[in-house]
């Protein structure tokens, strides 16, 4: 099967999970739900023995190809699993593919260029709203601030709480269920360290810890 608007083909997906995984993923096609088409994304759902979630990224046409993440155990172990082949599968039967890629990066352009316009007190106060509702965003900014002004203190606090794997850990290891939460928070610190290094004040990001 060629490429197709998706950017991969059938034969893709069947040498990315092999030949185990992939006729596993056939029998999973009726347990995909909430597909949402984005420009090189699709991220999906799947009922299995739990309700994991899958996120393809997708080529771009030409046949560049996909790759899949999913948070099952197989899939938490870099393997492109039974659950990303039917995702897989899914999209390369759906015929309005194209057209949703496309309205997705109208959605995103038009995004853009809205940004584009906004004054700067505008954007600070769209922010300041958006962080108001959405505790996740307003720790990353926070950590962004503490980091642009050196606020070493804050920072190691901050820091040192997103790589605490104890919230997770209820049976003294962190599951693969929490384990995307988990690192997800040890990537913003990430962020932070590299924002507070960028700044100049690498001699100050290395007291943390």
């Amino acid at each position: 099967m060629a490429p197709n608007a998706a950017g991969f083909s059938e034969d893709e997906l069947r040498t990315l999970a092999g030949a185990r995984s992939f006729e596993r993923g056939v029998g999973y096609l009726d347990a995909v739900s909430g597909l949402e088409v984005g420009d090189s994304a699709v991220i999906a759902r799947v009922h299995g023995s739990d309700i994991y979630e899958v996120e393809l990224t997708l080529g771009e046409g030409t046949g560049t190809g996909v790759s899949g993440w999913c948070d099952c155990p197989y899939g938490q172990e870099g393997n492109f699993c039974k659950h990303c082949v039917a995702v897989g599968l899914t999209v390369l039967r759906q015929a309005a593919i194209p057209r949703q890629r496309a309205a997705a990066r109208a959605r995103a352009s038009g995004l853009e260029a809205w940004l584009a316009q906004l004054s700067r007190d505008e954007l600070v106060a769209l922010v300041q709203e958006q962080a108001a509702r959405d505790r996740e965003l307003r720790r990353r900014l926070e950590l962004r601030a503490a980091a642009a002004h050196s606020d070493v203190d804050t920072l190691r606090e901050r820091v040192l709480a997103l790589v605490d794997p104890r919230p997770f850990e209820r049976f003294g290891y962190v599951e693969y269920a929490d384990a995307r939460g988990y690192a997800r928070q040890v990537d913003e610190a990430a962020d932070a360290l590299r924002a507070l290094t960028a700044g100049g004040a690498g001699g100050a990001g290395s007291r943390i810890g």
